[in-house]
């Protein structure tokens, strides 16, 4: 039997899936905030298109690891916040 893992979270349920990808999320907005950076120029900095960037921000498709690596040196990340957002 497979139990689906659930979370409450402001009156959604997601699963746990869903919920990480949130978390990774609010890192990345979070440290684009600290850096006052926004989508337009991480996506000019990965040479991608803006929407591309909202895609890869929201899990719809993933990161290239010359992205992680040119993303991670825009919002200076650390290797722990590096290994968490792209490699958990």
């Amino acid at each position: 039997m497979h139990t689906i893992g659930l979370i409450y979270r402001h009156g959604q349920v997601k699963t746990w899936k869903e919920a990480k990808n949130m978390a990774k999320k609010n890192l990345i907005k979070a440290k684009m905030a600290e850096n006052e950076t926004n989508y337009e120029e991480c996506s000019t900095k990965l040479g991608i298109a803006v929407k591309s960037f909202y895609n890869k921000i929201n899990g719809v498709t993933s990161f290239k690891l010359e992205e992680v690596m040119l993303l991670s040196t825009h919002l200076k990340l650390t290797d722990n916040e590096i290994v968490n957002i792209f490699f958990n």
